[in-house]
């Protein structure tokens, strides 16, 4: 697995609890970022395997990354906030996908906005929101509430410069 995948699941915030399953069967439970490292030249990955005790192996010999059953990231006392990362939360496993698949976001409008590289859908820190930029240097900001579903296929990108929501055509 590509180092930077596991990287950015440890620098996720809110961090999300992970299990890192590796190829050979083995399953270590990351309910802590600082549970898993990187190292400075990227070819070992160490994680808490015990009190006191580290594993550690090549970002090679894992073969996935899960979401730990149950977690819910940063639940704030606001009514909607599981509901809505709950949606963010699939948005951001669609993009960190490793294979990436592309997919269209099918909005509630009956618009259908192409992902087709993971870099063209981000999501808030905060996880309220998530940002579509168009190949055309425009941006969408996304409301969880606005996905009515995802559609994966021979995604197909309009490459004309347009503004989306407001946001501004770059050229």
């Amino acid at each position: 697995m590509d180092v930077e995948i596991i990287r950015q699941h440890r620098l996720a915030y809110p961090f999300v609890p992970i299990t890192v399953i590796l190829k050979d069967g083995r399953q270590f439970p990351i309910e802590q970022p600082y549970f898993l490292g990187i190292s400075s030249t990227n070819e070992d990955v160490a994680v808490a395997a015990g009190p006191r005790l580290f594993e550690h192996f090549s970002p090679d010999d894992v073969d996935c990354i899960e979401f730990m059953t149950g977690a819910s990231p940063g639940a704030n006392g606001d009514r909607n906030s599981e509901a809505r990362q709950m949606d963010i939360e699939r948005l951001r496993e669609l993009r960190l996908a490793h294979p990436f698949r592309p997919f269209y976001l099918v909005m509630s409008d009956g618009r259908k906005l192409p992902v087709d590289e993971p870099y063209y859908l981000g999501i808030s820190p905060t996880k309220r929101f998530a940002v579509h930029s168009s190949a055309g240097g425009g941006y969408e900001v996304v409301r969880p509430d606005q996905v009515s579903d995802c559609e994966f296929g021979d995604v197909r990108r309009d490459t004309s410069p347009t503004t989306n929501g407001g946001g501004d055509a770059r050229k």
